[in-house]
Formats: C-alpha cells, structure tokens, sequence
C-alpha cells in the first residue's frame, strides 16, 4: 500500500503478486480476495482499467457485506466513468452507497460523493456535481480527512472550468 501511495508502482505490482502467491499457498481465500483488491490499485494508476478491473472484481463479487466490497464498487465505478460507461457507474456507486449506509461507513460515503460528482460532471449534469462534490468536502474535512481535499480541488477545478469559471 505504501509503495502504491509512493508511486512506486512496479514495486507494488512485484509485492503484491508475492503475497498473492503465498495467500495461495495457505489456501486462504479470503486473504486471496484482498490481495487481488490490493493489486488493482498500481494497475489502476498505470491505466491498466482492463487488469485493475478484473481484479477489483474479486471483491466486488464476494457474497459477504463488508467495507472491501465497497471500495471495490466505488473503485470499478470510477473506472467505469473513465471509460465512459455512465450507466454502470451509477450502479456500482448505488451499491457503493448501500455498503456504505449499512456498515457506516463515514469516509466511503464521502469517496462515493465525490466520485458522484465525477460522473454527474462527465454526463454534463455539472449543477449535481458541485453539489457532490460540496457534501464530499464537508464529509471529508468532517472526518479530518484533509490529505483527500487536494485530489477533490483538482476535480472541482476540472469543474469550474467547464462551467465558464476560469478565474477561481
């Protein structure tokens, strides 16, 4: 994880699939599911979204409610809004949220908004997507999560611009 955070991708890629391989080992496959979450993450930043997404698939597809299937819904929601799959992304949010609402899970409804305001942004709905992204921005700086606020200025810049506001 912290390879990933660090940008070194090919060192995150490299750990994981050895922790894949020893999860495999132990025949663990609860561990297995989260280690293959795990490995989406420097996939997904390579631009890798075929790979990234099989792999967030694993999770996604588990039959047991918990906080992983949320991030992997929200994960292939973004993917899927890069790919200009509008309508699959709102699905995967709308579980991302289920998960989120039923677990309590404070800091996955604010990713969840904010990936909202993303899409809305994306299918041209841009008044819907300074609303998420407005609720993102409470919930993050609620829960202190200050370190997230930069990613969100970036898309609320992307935002701005196509909206005519290039002086903010």
């Amino acid at each position: 994880i912290i390879r990933t955070r660090e940008e070194r991708l090919d060192e995150a890629v490299a750990g994981w699939q050895e922790a894949l391989g020893l999860a495999r080992e132990a025949g663990d496959d609860r561990l297995i599911r989260m280690i293959a979450h795990n490995l989406g993450l420097p996939h997904a930043l390579f631009g890798d979204f075929d790979r990234a997404s099989e792999c967030f698939r694993i999770l996604s597809e588990e039959s047991s409610l918990g906080p992983e299937q949320g991030a992997a819904c929200l994960n292939l929601a973004r993917i899927e809004t890069l790919r200009g799959e509008y309508a699959r992304a709102a699905k995967l949010l709308e579980d991302a949220r289920e998960i989120a609402h039923r677990l309590h899970l404070d800091s996955l409804t604010a990713d969840v908004c904010e990936a909202e305001g993303t899409l809305r942004r994306e299918t041209g709905d841009l008044d819907s997507a300074r609303e998420c992204y407005a609720q993102a921005r409470a919930r993050f700086t609620q829960l202190g999560l200050h370190d997230v606020l930069q990613g969100l200025a970036e898309e609320e810049a992307i935002l701005a611009a196509r909206c005519g506001e290039l002086d903010e």
